[in-house]
C-alpha cells in the first residue's frame, strides 16, 4: 500500500530532500564566488593585497599565526608598540574562531604575500556567497534568483574594492550578517522548532567578533526591521523576544572582543579625536553608478576632500539594478504591495549612506553593502513578479529587460560623453562590454518564453560577467595606495631581532605608492605593522585607535608614521645614554631615506647598515629587555632575564643594597592587566610614565619576578563567553528533547 501523504517517513525524505537542495545551493553559490575570485587574480594577482592589506592586516596575521604556532592566544604582538594590544584592535577578529582558524590552515602553506592575503579574503567571499544564497532562499525566491543574490552580495563594489581588499575587518564581520539576517528571520517565526530562537547565536557571535563595528549597527537596523514588520503586519509581540535569546547569547559568546575595545579606547588618540562628519558620502547625481561603474561626479572623500571618482563601490552587476527600475515603474503598485517592507528598507540604508555620518562612523559609504544585499532581494523579487506576469513567447519591446538595459546604459554613456567625464582610472572599454552584455540578454529575452530556464538564469549570468568585466577593466583598489612590497619583507635582514626600534619615516600613503617609485622598498623602513612579518621589534606601527602611552608620546599617525616635530622636540634630545629612549629600551633607529634627520645623534650611536630605502643606527651597547632603574631612594641591582616572550617575562633580581627598593623597567607597552609575582608573592605594576610596566621590590626582596599579561577583558569577557557557551548547549540540548 503507497504511504499517504501524511506519513511521517515520506516528509522526513521530502524534508531531508530540501535541506539537501539548500546546501547544495548555497556550497554552489560559494564555489562561483571562488571561480570569480581566481579569474580576477589570475588577471591581477595583487587584487586582494592593496593598501591596509599590506601594511596592517597580512602583517598582523602573519603573528597571529606565528602565535598560535607558539602555543598561545594572539593577544599581545611583540614587534609593534603601538598595534601591541591585538585583541584591543577589535579589527584583526582575535576572538573570532573562524577567522583564526583560516590564519592558521593558510599560514601552512609556503605563500607569497598576495596569494596569502586572497586566500583569506575568499574564503571570506564564500561564507557571504552562500549566506545571501540561504537568505534569499528564506524569502522564497527560486535558485536562479538567489545566485544572483549570492553574486550581488558577495561581490559588490564595495565588498570587493574595500572589504575584500583593503579593510578586512569589514569583510570578516560582513560575512555572517546573511546568515545572522536569515536565523533571526528564521527565529521570529510564530511556527517552527524550539530551537531556532537560539540559531541566530552562533552567527551574530563571530559578525561581532569579526571586527568591524559598522556591521554590528547594521544588523541591529535589521533586528529592527525585523520586529517591526512582525508588529504591524502580523502584531506577533513575541517575535523581539524570539530574536532576543540569540541576541544576548551571541553578545556573550563575544563579550572579549568588545570588552578589549572598549579597554583599549580608554584614553586613546581615537576616543579623543574630532572627525569631519562629511566623508565618503554617496552623491545623488552618482547614483547611475549602480548600472554603469565607469559613472564619474566628485565624491567627498578622506578629510572631505572633493574630487571626481567613478562609482566603483556601486558596481552591483547592472542586472539587479535594472530589474528593480523596471518593476517600480511598470509594476508599481503590484509591486509595492508585495515587497513595501524591503523597499523601505532599502531606501532607508541608501539615505544612511547619502547623509554625513558622526563620530567614528563618519565614513557613510561604509553602508552600502547592507544596501547591495538587500537591493539584490528586492531585484531578485521583481525579477520573479515579473517574468510570471510576462509569459509571452517571444518578448522584444517593452517587455523585454535586456531592452531596457540597453536603453538605460546608452542614456548613461551619452549623459557621460556630453558632460565630458573624466577620471584617473581608464573605464574606456567597460561600457562597450556592458552594451554588448545587455544586448545578448535583450536577445535571450526575445527568443526564450516568459518561464523558460534561459530568462530565469540570464539576469544571474549577466550579473557574474558584468562585475567580473568591471574589475579586470577598473581593478580593485580604487583611490587608495599599492606599496611595492617584496617577499623579503619575511626576512629580518638588515635589522637585528634582538634590538628594540624606532623608526623614522613619512606618510606612507602619501610618498610610498608603487605609483611614485619603480623600485621595491621595505627591507629597512618596513612601515606600519610590516616588522611583524619578519619578526622584528619595533616601536611604530598601524593603528587606527592609537592607544595612550607610546602613540601620544611620539605622536604617530594611523599609518604608524612619527610627527617630524617631535623627532626635534623628543628623539634627538632624549637619544643620550639616560635619556627617555634607553629608559624605554630603545638601541635601534631607522631613519628613511627621504626623511630629514634635524640634529646628529650622541656619539654612543653608529651607522649599522646603509640599505636602499634608509639607515640603520645601533646603540654601541645593547640594552637588556629588563633593567634596574636608578634614581633617588633606589638601588641597583643584577637581573638575568630567563623568559621574554609575547604574554610573560621572567626574571632573577639581586639588589645591590638591602636596605631600598629596587624598580624594574620592561621593555614593553603598558597595557591595563599586567600581574607580577616575586617567589609566589603578589606584587603591584605600575608603569613608567604611563608607557612601559614597572615593578617595584620591597627592600630586600630578590629571587625569580614572574611579570604575567592577564587583562580583564580576558578574564571577566571569557567567564561570559564561556556562560553564554553553556547557556546555549544546554538550551539546544533540552529544547530539541521537548516536542513541538
Amino acid at each position: 500500500m503507497a504511504l499517504s501523504s501524511s506519513d511521517p517517513a515520506e516528509a522526513s525524505a521530502r524534508h531531508s530532500r530540501a535541506l539537501w537542495r539548500e546546501i547544495f545551493g548555497a556550497a554552489f553559490a560559494g564555489a562561483l564566488a571562488v571561480v570569480f575570485c581566481l579569474i580576477l587574480v589570475w588577471r591581477h594577482p595583487h587584487a586582494f593585497w592593496i593598501d591596509d592589506y599590506q601594511i596592517s592586516i597580512l602583517p598582523v596575521f602573519a603573528d597571529v599565526a606565528r602565535s598560535w604556532s607558539e602555543g598561545t592566544l594572539p593577544l599581545l604582538s611583540p614587534y609593534s608598540w603601538v598595534c601591541g594590544n591585538l585583541a584591543g584592535e577589535f579589527q584583526y577578529g582575535t576572538f573570532s574562531v573562524f577567522v583564526n582558524a583560516a590564519v592558521v590552515v593558510i599560514w601552512k602553506f609556503a605563500l607569497s604575500f598576495p596569494a596569502q592575503a586572497a586566500a583569506l579574503s575568499i574564503t571570506h567571499l564564500a561564507v557571504l556567497a552562500a549566506g545571501s544564497f540561504l537568505l534569499a532562499r528564506g524569502y522564497g525566491l527560486q535558485f536562479p534568483s538567489a545566485i544572483m543574490v549570492a553574486l550581488v552580495g558577495a561581490l559588490n563594489g564595495w565588498i570587493v574594492a574595500w572589504g575584500a581588499s583593503d579593510w578586512f575587518g569589514a569583510l570578516a564581520a560582513f560575512a555572517w550578517l546573511p546568515w545572522s539576517w536569515w536565523a533571526l528571520e528564521f527565529a521570529s517565526r510564530q511556527t517552527g522548532p524550539r530551537w531556532r530562537i537560539l540559531l541566530p547565536a552562533p552567527f551574530i557571535y563571530l559578525l561581532i567578533a569579526g571586527g568591524f563595528p559598522y556591521t554590528v549597527l547594521m544588523l541591529g537596523v535589521v533586528t529592527a526591521w525585523l520586529t517591526l514588520r512582525a508588529l504591524v503586519s502580523t502584531h506577533d509581540w513575541y517575535a523581539p523576544v524570539r530574536m532576543a535569546a540569540g541576541w544576548v547569547l551571541g553578545i556573550g559568546l563575544s563579550a572579549p572582543a568588545w570588552l578589549s575595545l572598549i579597554e583599549m579606547s580608554r584614553g586613546s588618540r581615537r576616543a579623543a579625536e574630532t572627525f569631519r562628519p562629511r566623508q565618503w558620502l554617496v552623491p545623488v547625481d552618482g547614483l547611475p553608478g549602480f548600472i554603469l561603474p565607469a559613472w564619474t561626479v566628485e565624491w567627498r572623500r578622506f578629510e572631505e576632500q572633493i574630487s571626481a571618482h567613478p562609482a566603483l563601490e556601486l558596481a552591483c552587476g547592472f542586472a539587479p539594478a535594472v530589474v528593480l527600475l523596471i518593476a517600480v515603474v511598470m509594476l508599481r503598485a503590484r509591486f509595492f504591495a508585495r515587497n513595501a517592507w524591503l523597499l523601505g528598507l532599502l531606501g532607508f540604508a541608501l539615505a544612511v549612506c547619502m547623509l554625513p555620518g558622526a563620530g567614528l562612523f563618519r565614513f557613510s559609504f561604509r553602508w552600502l553593502p547592507l544596501v547591495h544585499l538587500v537591493l539584490a532581494l528586492a531585484a531578485g523579487a521583481a525579477l520573479e513578479q515579473w517574468l510570471a506576469a510576462i509569459r509571452s513567447t517571444r518578448v522584444w519591446g517593452r517587455h523585454n529587460l535586456g531592452f531596457w538595459a540597453l536603453l538605460m546604459l546608452v542614456a548613461i554613456v551619452l549623459a557621460m560623453l556630453i558632460a565630458g567625464q573624466s577620471t584617473s582610472v581608464d573605464t574606456t572599454a567597460l561600457p562597450l562590454w556592458l552594451l554588448a552584455l545587455a544586448s545578448i540578454w535583450w536577445a535571450v529575452d526575445g527568443t526564450f518564453s516568459g518561464q523558460s530556464l534561459a530568462r530565469q538564469w540570464t539576469a544571474a549570468g549577466v550579473t557574474f560577467a558584468a562585475l567580473l568585466m568591471t574589475y579586470i577593466d577598473m581593478g580593485t583598489s580604487g583611490p587608495v595606495a599599492r606599496y611595492p612590497f617584496q617577499d623579503t619583507l619575511n626576512s629580518p635582514a638588515p635589522l637585528a631581532t634582538d634590538r628594540l626600534y624606532l623608526s623614522l619615516y613619512r606618510s606612507p600613503q602619501s610618498n610610498y605608492r608603487a605609483d611614485q617609485h619603480d623600485w621595491s622598498f621595505g627591507e629597512t623602513v618596513r612601515p606600519g605593522s610590516t616588522s611583524m612579518f619578519a619578526g622584528v621589534h619595533l616601536i611604530n606601527g598601524y593603528s587606527p585607535i592609537s592607544p595612550a602611552g607610546v602613540g601620544k608620546l611620539f605622536d604617530f599617525g594611523t599609518h604608524g608614521q612619527i610627527n617630524p616635530v617631535k623627532v626635534d622636540e623628543l628623539v634627538i634630545p632624549e637619544s643620550g645614554p639616560d635619556g627617555l629612549l634607553a629608559e624605554l629600551g630603545i638601541d635601534g633607529l631607522i631613519v628613511a631615506w627621504d626623511f630629514d634627520m634635524p640634529d646628529t645623534l650622541p656619539k654612543e650611536w653608529e651607522i649599522a647598515h646603509r640599505w636602499t630605502d634608509g639607515y640603520v643606527y645601533h646603540r654601541r651597547e645593547r640594552l637588556e629587555p629588563v633593567r634596574v632603574r636608578s634614581g633617588q631612594g633606589l638601588t641597583g641591582g643584577d637581573v638575568r632575564t630567563i623568559e621574554n616572550s609575547r604574554h610573560q617575562v621572567i626574571a632573577d633580581v639581586t639588589p645591590a643594597d638591602a636596605t631600598r627598593p629596587t624598580q624594574l623597567l620592561f621593555s614593553r607597552p603598558y597595557f591595563p592587566g599586567y600581574q607580577a609575582r616575586l617567589a609566589g608573592a603578589a606584587l603591584p605594576v605600575s608603569s613608567y610614565r604611563g608607557l612601559i610596566p614597572t615593578v617595584e621590590l620591597p627592600a630586600g626582596a630578590s629571587g625569580r619576578l614572574e611579570l604575567v599579561y592577564r587583562p580583564k577583558p580576558l578574564v571577566v569577557g571569557g567567564t561570559i563567553s564561556l556562560g553564554s557557551a553553556i547557556v546555549l548547549g544546554a538550551s539546544a540540548f533540552l529544547l530539541r528533547r521537548r516536542p513541538q
